[in-house]
């Protein structure tokens, strides 16, 4: 199913765009209602193919041996989540630097089928092995319930059994919140120290998949030296809480981390510069995951254990369970706490709520594991210690993440965080305080000098007004310092509309830069959106007489597919 479905996929992609853009109407291209629209069409096309690699892990976990003689399903299950993960984090690679650049997404999507089906072929021939197996049982099965055959009953579970079963299943709901949570609040805060482009994402990814396919297999190897039970599983997530504690003051020394490169030539190659993205964001992922995986392998273990041949069921319980905490976890932490808090508090927030459970478990544990209980009062005082660290602003304006040196945009006199604009400062030049610089995760955006950028921000106004003579409606791609969107409304269009994806720099701009952009996103005839330039276009019915894009850096990684027919 999920191989014919990928088949599908470019075409369904293209039913849904159609389908987006007729129900859309004329909402406008920031409206809340096209969020729930998108939101709608994207799980309507996603539901079938996620559903049935959703379902996979319990059937997996059957196959492998969970027979009613069989209580230890959790470890059975560690190598699976192994295999599918690691796999996991080689494909995130494999895509992202290999694949997708080699064949287009359109032939990576085919290959993906066609891996689909190869693994089907291999299921048919696991499915072959199966039912021999299921027949030389039932005749066996048979000469048991012979009369006079003695049955043997199901195992059921002790009450000290469904206790940590209940603790396991509580654990798995809260580290899937905690676990999706902190992938949100790690990649914008790596977007930020790192870089966000597909390529840095990929490595995001797949180092935090590393980790959890680490972590799970060393969960394997505690529970087959008999290291089990809630005190383990408490171990691991008070071994979580400390790590995130250890991470937080670390976000500020990345930069100077980077910039320490820029006395060697070597890393002027993209493969250089990539291996060291990937080395930081190993250091910040893998630590977490390592803890997280363990404790979904030991949780998966407590599950299952005395369950029988139901131990599939409780299985897909626990992933069930598990997958509803990643899904509440992205959004709390996406759409609530990340805004609020800002990357920083927020990071900290989720080592306090790994602390509380771990907490919990040792409280709930009997007896209660002594060395635990001790460790986690030093664990408590680096979580404390962890929310009382200040994002160190002056040190992620220099973007040596983005160029590999330090710059010297001067001081930091403004900043607004958000998940859309991630980081946002306005910079003070020291040499000359007039001069004021708008920078996004350190990278240059513009500035008010009249001899500097600003000869560029007016070009990309003037440069199309050269050819075209018609004065209706313009777009501008891009506020930026907003110099180009005021060229472009002086030059006399009767509408200009101007798509920003982020509110902080159209605020940051308006209130430094007023004097250069004349506060024109609130002029008459000016429409400023809040959304992604194609997403406006898509939805426009009125063809533009000029449309203008105020992102000039085409050289980084990412912003060259802007510059397209679309």
């Amino acid at each position: 199913a999920i191989a014919l479905y990928c088949m599908a996929m470019p075409h369904l992609f293209g039913l849904v765009q159609q389908a987006y853009v007729a129900l859309a109407g004329d909402l406008p291209a920031a409206s809340g209602e096209l969020v729930a629209l998108r939101v709608a069409l994207g799980a309507l096309v996603l539901l079938v193919p996620t559903v049935a690699m959703g379902a996979t892990l319990p059937l997996l976990a059957q196959v492998r041996g969970a027979s009613g003689a069989d209580h230890r399903l959790g470890q059975r299950v560690a190598w699976l989540y192994f295999a599918n993960t690691g796999g996991a984090a080689l494909g995130a690679l494999l895509a992202a630097y290999w694949v997708i650049p080699s064949l287009g997404a359109r032939r990576t999507t085919l290959m993906a089928a066609a891996l689909n089906l190869l693994v089907a072929l291999a299921a048919v021939q696991l499915f072959k092995r199966e039912a021999e197996g299921t027949a030389s049982e039932a005749g066996a099965a048979n000469t048991r319930d012979a009369p006079g055959a003695a049955v043997s009953p199901a195992p059921d579970a002790t009450p000290g059994l469904r206790t940590a079963r209940r603790l396991a299943l509580l654990t798995l709901t809260a580290t899937g919140v905690l676990s999706l949570g902190l992938e949100v609040v790690y990649t914008h805060q790596l977007s930020v120290v790192a870089g966000n482009s597909a390529y840095a994402f990929g490595l995001m990814l797949a180092t935090f998949l590393v980790g959890l396919s680490v972590g799970g297999e060393a969960g394997r190897r505690l529970l087959l030296r008999g290291l089990d039970g809630t005190g383990l599983l408490a171990a691991l997530v008070l071994g979580l809480a400390a790590a995130l504690a250890l991470v937080a003051p670390a976000w500020n020394a990345i930069p100077s981390y980077f910039g320490g490169y820029a006395g060697y030539p070597d890393v002027g190659s993209f493969r250089a510069r990539e291996a060291i993205r990937g080395l930081v964001c190993s250091l910040v992922m893998v630590p977490p995951a390592l803890f997280i995986g363990g404790a979904y392998v030991v949780a998966m273990e407590l599950v299952t254990r005395g369950a029988g041949r139901d131990g599939a069921r409780w299985l897909g319980y626990g992933a069930a369970l598990n997958t509803l905490g990643n899904i509440s976890g992205v959004l709390l932490f996406g759409f609530v706490l990340l805004p609020r808090l800002g990357g920083q508090a927020a990071g900290a927030l989720i080592a306090v709520a790994a602390l509380a459970l771990a907490l919990l478990l040792v409280a709930a544990t009997r007896p209660v594991p002594r060395r635990v209980a001790l460790a986690a009062v030093p664990v408590a005082l680096l979580a404390l210690a962890a929310t009382r660290v200040q994002a160190d602003l002056q040190a992620l304006s220099t973007g040596a993440n983005v160029y590999f040196m330090p710059q010297p945009w001067g001081r930091v006199i403004d900043h607004a965080e958000s998940v859309d604009g991630g980081l946002t400062l306005v910079a003070r030049g020291e040499q000359d305080e007039r001069v004021r610089t708008l920078l996004t995760n350190g990278k240059f955006q513009g500035n008010n000098a009249e001899s500097g950028e600003m000869q560029a921000q007016i070009g990309f106004a003037l440069a199309p007004l050269l050819h075209q003579d018609a004065r209706g409606r313009a777009l501008v791609i891009g506020y930026g310092t907003g110099v180009t969107s005021r060229v472009l409304h002086e030059a006399g269009f009767a509408q200009l509309d101007v798509a920003e994806l982020s509110a902080d720099i159209v605020r940051l701009a308006d209130r430094h830069f007023g004097d250069v952009n004349r506060q024109v996103s609130r002029a008459p005839g000016v429409n400023l959106q809040l959304t992604d330039g194609r997403n406006l276009l898509l939805l426009q019915r009125q063809p533009y007489d000029l449309v203008s894009i105020e992102i000039t850096s085409i050289w980084f990684a990412g912003a060259a597919s802007l510059y397209n027919r679309d």
